[in-house]
């Protein structure tokens, strides 16, 4: 099966259909994921826009639950207790499971009750459709239009019968960024000289492990501004990966130019999206803003970041 190859499974529990995708056909990833309603699902298939592409670390504040194959070592203590206690031994790199559940604003964590009890009812109808799919590559396709196969239960002679249904979840349409501005921050963006000052602007993941965490942790997002032609850091900072990440990137931002009471002539970024995010500046404030294939002095930064590395810029120092 492909990523693509989906199909749906209502919870006997609460009604709602999540939406089973498997991971791992060109051996990387391997994973079942099951995306939590409708504008979960819709938030997938955003990753298959050539046009508006999300940022790569997105895939963490879309609802789901998975199901991972990974190396013993990637497991915590708190994974390993219920394999230990079940008995169960795994041999071999990348077949350990490990089971997270995924929520806007959040860190990936380990499931609740509810979702456990769910995502075990979705791997137990991906073990009855894999067979129908492997002989019939064609039972996903049950019609025209955004149609899928939903595994429906039902209560028979107190047991759950599951069975197919066709139902119909259509796209919203292209969703809009709400951003809301104080009328002085207006204002002074309007005074604001432009300087002839290229930035490069780019905004990743901050992530890290979860092991010794007592509750689930929040998720952040680094906006980095960096001048082009030095290499000086202009921003660092983080924004919490929820709902309201792109209107507080755009925030962060012109946050920067009022404390450095300037406008940049130019931004260039390398990620579809926030190019489309960031383009209303050029009618608004004329700064040009152009989508590259890489930045040079950002990335440099983030790899520091990525390792853990801070660099004494960052903080100042």
């Amino acid at each position: 099966m492909e990523e693509t190859d989906i199909f749906g499974v209502q919870d006997p529990e609460s009604g709602q259909v999540g939406f089973v995708s498997v991971m791992g056909l060109l051996g990387e990833h391997r994973a079942v994921a099951v995306y939590l309603g409708r504008e979960a699902l819709n938030r997938f298939w955003e990753f298959y826009d050539p046009e508006d592409y999300p940022l790569p670390e997105e895939i963490f504040i879309i609802p789901q639950l998975q199901l991972q194959f990974v190396s013993r070592a990637d497991l915590t203590d708190r994974d390993l207790e219920p394999i230990r206690a079940c008995g169960f031994r795994f041999r071999g790199a990348g077949n350990w499971p490990l089971f997270r559940s995924f929520r806007p604003g959040f860190h990936p964590w380990y499931l609740e009750p509810g979702e456990v009890r769910f995502l075990a009812c979705c791997l137990e109808q991906l073990l009855e459709m894999a067979p129908r799919i492997r002989r019939d590559p064609e039972a996903l396709l049950p019609g025209a239009g955004h149609r899928y196969l939903v595994r429906v239960p039902k209560k028979e002679d107190g047991e759950t019968v599951w069975t197919d249904r066709v139902r119909s979840f259509p796209p919203p349409g292209r969703r809009e960024v709400a951003l809301s501005l104080p009328r002085d921050v207006i204002v002074g963006l309007g005074k604001l000289p432009k300087l002839e000052v290229v930035l490069e602007v780019d905004v990743f993941g901050l992530l890290h492990e979860i092991d010794g965490y007592e509750e689930r942790p929040e998720l952040f997002f680094s906006l980095l501004a960096v001048d082009a032609s030095t290499g000086n850091l202009v921003e660092f900072r983080p924004i919490r990966a929820d709902e309201a990440l792109y209107p507080g990137i755009v925030r962060a931002l012109l946050a920067t130019f009022l404390r450095n009471a300037s406008l940049p002539q130019e931004i260039l970024v390398k990620e579809p999206r926030l190019y489309h995010l960031l383009c209303p500046l050029q009618e608004l404030m004329g700064i040009q803003v152009e989508l590259v294939e890489e930045l040079h002095f950002a990335e440099d930064y983030e790899d520091f970041i990525f390792y853990g590395i801070f660099p004494p810029e960052l903080f100042g120092e």
